[in-house]
């Protein structure tokens, strides 16, 4: 039992220190052009200058048919560099639109939290024409063969997948690395729950177990309303995936897919948009707890 106790001790250490080194709070020095000489305040007091925040927006693949905006959220206080997909399937109405929501809510100085640093970069509609058609993917658009975008990355990609579904894969790939990120989410819905065998009410990832496990019990703990379910995390395992690709992209980063449970049934889905959408956001909100506040999380 002492060796078993002093292995585990060893393997929680290498990984607190890997998280140490991925997690920067607000107003700290993250190597991201941070400036060593302000000083950090991770604790939200008053003596912070006053939040300001640019909203820059360009277009992903501009002047094709699949083009889609970007919005980069970038403010005055030095931070992490989240990532934020949404609408990688288009009939999971629940992500896109918690994406589309989050763009609004960043933009007004009342909606906004005070606690916000860093950088946040946005694709809310990165499949924009399976988006606007509802549907998990289109098999053609214009003429143009397409086929599951969630396959298309390089780790495992389909042999069918499509040359046009290639290139949205490869547009958000350059994306996301340019930015050079510490967090990437992606933003999906299931058809049942994890309970029946499927995805829903759970995060994906294979990343940074200790941030997962403290962002899950905080939105378990603080967000939910009563009688919904506990988000629970699961392993990524769909090769060609967003979440595997940039898993394996970026060991050391947190990555992770939230699956919001759509109980789809009789051709229609019976849990309302307005409450999945809220579970997106407020999982998103248990992240920036502890993005923007990396000494709360428990060793």
């Amino acid at each position: 039992m002492k060796k078993k106790s002093t292995y585990l001790l060893i393997i929680s250490l290498v990984f607190i220190i890997g998280l140490t080194s991925v997690l920067t709070a607000c107003g700290a020095n993250g190597g991201n052009d941070a400036d060593a000489s302000k000083p950090s305040n991770p604790t939200g007091d008053d003596n912070r200058e006053p939040l300001t925040v640019e909203h820059i927006t360009t277009k992903m693949l501009a002047g094709t048919r699949d083009e889609t905006e970007v919005h980069r959220f970038v403010t005055n206080r030095e931070g992490p560099r989240i990532v934020i997909v949404g609408g990688t399937h288009g009939d999971e109405k629940a992500g896109w639109s918690a994406a589309l929501k989050l763009v609004k809510i960043l933009d007004s100085e009342e909606k906004r939290r005070d606690d916000m640093c860093g950088e946040i970069l946005i694709i809310p509609q990165v499949n924009i024409n399976a988006d606007k058609a509802g549907k998990r993917y289109l098999s053609t658009v214009d003429g143009v063969a397409y086929s599951d975008f969630n396959r298309s990355f390089p780790n495992g990609r389909e042999s069918g997948a499509a040359a046009a579904t290639i290139k949205i894969s490869d547009a958000v790939i350059e994306i996301i690395e340019t930015f050079e990120p510490d967090y990437v989410v992606d933003l999906h819905e299931s058809r049942k729950s994890w309970e029946d065998g499927y995805l829903g009410n759970s995060v994906i990832s294979d990343n940074e177990p200790f941030f997962i496990e403290d962002m899950l019990i905080n939105y378990n703990d603080n967000y939910i309303e009563e009688g919904e379910p506990d988000f629970i995390n699961q392993p990524a395992v769909k090769n060609g995936s967003f979440s595997k690709y940039f898993s394996a992209r970026y060991p050391d980063k947190v990555v992770f897919t939230i699956e919001t449970n759509r109980e789809y049934a009789g051709g229609t889905d019976t849990i309302a948009l307005s409450v999945r959408v809220r579970q997106q956001l407020n999982i998103l909100n248990s992240m920036f707890d502890f993005a923007w506040h990396p000494e709360r999380i428990e060793a």
